[in-house]
């Protein structure tokens, strides 16, 4: 048996988030807003159950806190949901629908990834999911859209004409 030690701080993190989500069914990465761009968080695990990672932004280091137990909450659905109506069925149900925080002024819509937005989530958001896509395979993405926060093709848009 060979032990690997990783590296650096981020490795560190990134194998100790694998080993989680190997053991809870999933885990996540959060990302603080800085320098004007919002912050997101997103799952890692999701492909072991056959699902979607989520992945969803926020404005405010407050919005970061309340993020990650959203996602905890969809993700915990969502595996129990999977197994009890199939994969189809859950994310026919969860892509169709909107999903309410616990402040009911606040909706998000659940958009799958597809083509540029995709492949650019997959290459520059989310980065942490490395190992484990090695073990499993690209996944699926879902985006949880919130009104105030903008799309990650608005992210996307914006980054580009600052490059230019």
């Amino acid at each position: 048996m060979t032990t690997s030690v990783p590296s650096s701080p981020v490795e560190f993190l990134e194998a100790q988030r694998l080993a989680q989500a190997k053991e809870n069914g999933f885990a996540f990465f959060l990302i603080r807003p800085s320098d004007g761009m919002p912050g997101f968080a997103y799952s890692i695990g999701m492909a072991q159950h056959d699902l979607p990672e989520l992945l969803c932004y926020f404005n405010t280091e407050e919005m970061g806190i309340a993020t990650m137990g959203l996602l905890h909450n969809l993700c915990t659905t969502l595996i129990a949901s999977e197994k009890r109506f199939g994969r189809n069925d859950t994310l026919g149900v969860f892509c169709n629908r909107t999903i309410k925080a616990t402040d009911p002024d606040v909706t998000y819509t659940p958009t799958l990834l597809q083509g540029d937005s995709y492949m650019y989530a997959l290459k520059t958001v989310l980065t942490r999911a490395v190992m484990f896509r090695k073990s499993l395979g690209l996944p699926q993405v879902i985006e949880l859209r919130h009104d105030d926060v903008p799309t990650i093709d608005a992210i996307r848009a914006q980054l580009m004409l600052k490059a230019s």
